[in-house]
């Protein structure tokens, strides 16, 4: 039995088992009836409506994947609470160590779509006792089904090695703690970044702005992790602020060589690319919330754009056709504005009020979007910055 939803809402589908149709005699399980959950979505899995038919003892599986919901369209920072989802699932179900797999991940990095997380869930939950059917019964449902049957197949088995070698299919070349870099790791990525965005001595001008503020008096005489954590800040930042993404940007990305190599794996040959745009210079008309709208463009913007991504280097020259543009002015004046606050903080920061200011240095984070949307979001943050300046 599924419910339906609209987009971003639940669905619960109640799964009865039994030797013969009389057996199977209701269609929903009772409250505190169920023998097994395959928790495919986290969310859905922790809401009431679902824990209502958990009890203690039975068992379970969950995908740990953060998945979209409504919340995220009104609040873009929304945070989905992973562990105290898990935790409660724990709590309803009796569970002391809740089975979880991130099958969506597995599903992306094996097979190259998510759509065979499911599929992964279900070999995994298989493996674990929670589905009393016969192998040779569930592969053949998945030829019955006819529908990409050997990825199928090949998925089913991922989930069911996983739930007996959780670590068989992790990068081999995954480094302990790098998911979690210092901050002179962050510091290198940003600078590679920023040399293939502009310039080598725009990647330099970024680099020392951040090395002179680490190294001012105040930072050096703070303790070695709030020092570090207040770098951190300033390393995203104000990377952030200098790598706006523009109509060179745009084309650079969409030139990559990565990028056309990404296409080539998950599309069958002969696709055709089309591009969805709003370019400054044409006129567009727009949408119910004010908004620039996007048109339709064929593939033969692709040189067009091959060209623009050579180009990038007049980025904030006089030569820069598009850097007269109010939205391009808006974004450049932030990067000074940004600078002006690091020197205010390395000026004045001290152990006592190093929160205000790590909340100052992590403000251009907020910035989001593009055209309207981002111009609110600048005015909001800087008006937020400007209140807790005043504070202090």
């Amino acid at each position: 039995f599924t419910g339906f939803a609209q987009k971003f809402g639940p669905v619960l589908s109640y799964v009865r088992l039994g030797a013969d149709p009389p057996s199977v005699h209701q269609v929903r399980i009772d409250d505190g009836a169920a023998d097994a959950l395959i928790g495919c979505d986290i969310v859905v899995s922790s809401s009431p409506k679902a824990s209502r038919s958990y009890r203690k003892g039975m068992q379970a599986v969950v995908n740990t994947a953060a998945m979209p919901t409504g919340d995220i369209v009104r609040h873009r920072d929304a945070s989905l609470a992973i562990d105290a989802r898990i935790a409660s699932i724990e709590q309803a179900t009796g569970c002391a160590q809740l089975p979880c797999i991130d099958a969506n991940h597995l599903a992306d990095r094996l097979f190259g779509n998510t759509v065979f997380a499911n599929v992964i869930l279900l070999g995994y939950a298989w493996q674990q006792g929670l589905v009393p059917i016969a192998l040779a019964s569930l592969q053949k449902a998945i030829e019955l089904n006819a529908v990409a049957v050997a990825q199928n197949h090949k998925a089913f088995e991922v989930g069911r090695i996983a739930a007996v070698h959780p670590d068989a299919f992790e990068p081999k070349q995954a480094i302990v703690g790098d998911d979690d870099p210092g901050f002179e790791q962050l510091l290198d990525r940003r600078t590679d970044f920023l040399t293939n965005y502009q310039s080598a001595r725009y990647a330099r001008r970024y680099r020392k702005q951040v090395e002179r503020f680490a190294n001012s008096p105040s930072l050096v005489s703070l303790p070695a992790e709030q020092r570090e954590s207040l770098c951190r800040s300033v390393v995203v930042s104000l990377f952030k602020l200098m790598s706006y993404k523009d109509e060179y940007e745009v084309a650079r990305l969409h030139s990559d060589s990565a990028f056309k190599e990404q296409l080539e794996q998950q599309f069958e040959d002969g696709f055709e690319v089309r591009y969805h745009m709003a370019p400054p210079f044409l006129p567009a008309a727009t949408d119910a919330r004010g908004r620039p709208r996007k048109r339709e463009i064929g593939a033969w913007l692709g040189k067009p754009l091959s060209m623009l991504s050579t180009m990038k280097k007049l980025r904030g020259t006089p030569f820069d056709v598009f850097g007269y543009t109010a939205e391009r002015k808006l974004e450049r004046s932030l990067i000074p504005w940004y600078t002006d606050l690091m020197q205010q903080c390395a000026d004045n920061v001290t152990a006592d009020n190093i929160g205000h200011w790590r909340a100052i240095m992590d403000g251009p984070v907020g910035i989001r979007g593009y055209g309207p949307v981002k111009e609110k979001s600048i005015v909001q943050v800087k008006e937020a910055i400007a209140q807790q300046l005043k504070a202090m």
